[in-house]
């Protein structure tokens, strides 16, 4: 059956490229879900934790609750920041196009093109936290976690099948690492949108106490650079991507993305500083810090295992010191994380808005 040429979409040849950009707006529009629904698992986790009793007092009061509660609250805020910076990202771009452009099919999906990386850490962050969130919350809810008269069930069930379609994880790790290559091959040395070295500083803390306390996101960005110059010098970017080194690729896009999520949610909390000077943002920057903790750790954890590949002996010695070295001492986890749990249980459960403390 012959189908009428006023029914083509788009531009005949040119339907691999559309579809593709679909994709990326799909994963785009993926992790503004997963930030939704993950923020709706840790209210309904923080407000369980609040209600349910244990020896006498609610569970929220526990510190390893808090320490789940503090945690998922991070990763929430990180996943909408992420979501908010993505889209931003995006829609700015094609808000930019002159009239003419904004005609043009390949002006548009050329656009779009040049966030396919960020569309897919996004996808991968949103998702991967939506999970994650999904399962603490059940844990939170032990036994009744299991029973469909209680929500979590269903959160649990619906959040696995997120990390699969629009690109499973895997799939869009390998998508992030070929974009990195990629602009490295055009002469730029870089991960995907460079940002301006952003330090954060805990708020209320002993003066003598905050030089160490303040969390340098531009050290994360020049630890991921220097594992990928790495790997380029020893493999070549070609033969990085062959289907047995696919750990090389998949190390470097995991540690972009955590960058991403640092940086996002620390651009965010500097933002909303610079735009409401007189209001309280200490909730936002205690999960903007912890936030960057993740990423250290994560990052950290996936440098280890890459440079073991690349060096031995007293060499890899010497490389995982250098990671080190560029890495703040950590803060106190225990303190921050009842700090955080504490915020939250006041606020029922929700995070500061996005352009509000």
């Amino acid at each position: 059956m012959a189908i009428p040429v006023e029914n083509v979409l788009g531009e005949i040849g040119k339907g691999h490229r559309v579809a593709l950009c679909t994709l990326n707006l799909g994963r785009m529009k993926m992790a503004a879900n997963c930030a939704g629904t993950s923020k709706k698992a840790l209210a309904t986790a923080a407000a369980y934790a609040a209600e349910r009793q244990q020896f006498g007092r609610p569970i929220a009061s526990f510190g390893l609750i808090q320490a789940k509660l503090a945690e998922m609250a991070a990763r929430a805020y990180a996943a909408e920041s992420v979501a908010y910076r993505t889209a931003g990202l995006v829609y700015t771009a094609l808000g930019a196009l002159d009239h003419d452009a904004r005609e043009s099919l390949d002006a548009k999906l050329a656009t779009l093109a040049e966030f396919s990386a960020e569309c897919a850490m996004a996808k991968v962050f949103g998702s991967e936290t939506y999970h994650g969130l999904s399962d603490e919350a059940l844990q939170i809810f032990g036994g009744n976690g299991f029973s469909e008269d209680y929500p979590v069930a269903r959160m649990y069930r619906d959040s696995r099948i997120t990390r699969i379609y629009e690109g499973t994880s895997e799939i869009c790790r390998l998508s992030v690492a070929k974009a990195i290559l990629k602009r490295l091959d055009g002469g730029v040395l870089e991960l995907p949108r460079p940002i301006l070295p952003v330090r954060l500083e805990l708020p209320d803390v002993d003066p003598a106490r905050a030089s160490a306390l303040r969390a340098p996101v531009a050290g994360l960005r020049a630890i991921c650079l220097d594992l990928l110059a790495q790997a380029v010098a020893r493999f070549g970017t070609a033969r990085l991507l062959d289907d047995e080194r696919q750990a090389y690729p998949g190390g470097i896009a995991t540690m972009a993305i955590e960058l991403y999520a640092a940086e996002s949610t620390a651009l965010r909390v500097r933002k909303l500083e610079d735009g409401r000077p007189d209001a309280d943002t200490s909730l936002a920057a205690a999960l903007a810090r912890l936030t960057f903790e993740r990423a250290a750790g994560r990052i950290r954890q996936e440098a280890a295992t890459l440079l073991s590949g690349l060096h031995a002996g007293d060499d890899l010695r010497e490389a995982l010191a250098a990671v080190d070295r560029r890495l703040p001492l950590p803060a106190d986890r225990i303190a921050l994380d009842g700090r955080v749990a504490r915020a939250l249980i006041e606020r029922g459960g929700t995070l500061p808005d996005f352009a509000a403390a």
